[in-house]
């Protein structure tokens, strides 16, 4: 197995946090119209931004740190460009999996086609902080993955 792909699965085991468009897991017994919302944002995410929100708060860690994206095409430093085009491709058809390494922090960050929030796994204090700026920044929310959050 790859070394990259073997260093992934061990961070998939790490505490994960979630770069979300709600602030909170919407409850059962809400009683909203959580699974139409989410379809229509799903459905038409271009229209309302989502995925130029994921791509703004990946494009902005990257300022921070140097990222490594495995996958058909092995990306050391990709460019902004790409990675842009990878989220939207992924958010535009639902399918695929984005994995962003940060080699110097341990950490991993996941976009799977039609999730609405980006699962960040390991961050250490100081990546958590910058996340919650830059979550905001982005109309989004920064926060821990609970029991009840879906698993990827």
């Amino acid at each position: 197995m790859d070394e990259r792909l073997e260093w992934i699965d061990r961070l998939l085991e790490k505490q994960r946090w979630l770069v979300d468009f709600l602030p909170e897991q919407v409850p059962a017994e809400a009683g909203g119209c959580f699974f139409q919302v989410e379809e229509c944002l799903l459905g038409r995410g271009g229209r309302y931004g989502v995925a130029d929100r994921f791509a703004g708060v990946i494009l902005k860690l990257m300022c921070y740190y140097p990222v490594a994206v495995p996958g058909e095409e092995r990306m050391e430093n990709p460019s902004p460009g790409a990675v842009c085009d990878r989220v939207k491709e992924i958010m535009g058809s639902g399918r695929g999996t984005l994995n962003v390494l940060f080699p110097g922090e341990d950490a991993l960050l996941v976009l799977e086609g039609g999730d609405l929030y980006l699962s960040v796994y390991n961050p250490d204090r100081a990546m958590q902080r910058r996340l919650r700026g830059i979550a905001a920044s982005e109309g989004v929310f920064f926060r821990r993955a609970g029991a009840l959050d879906r698993i990827n």
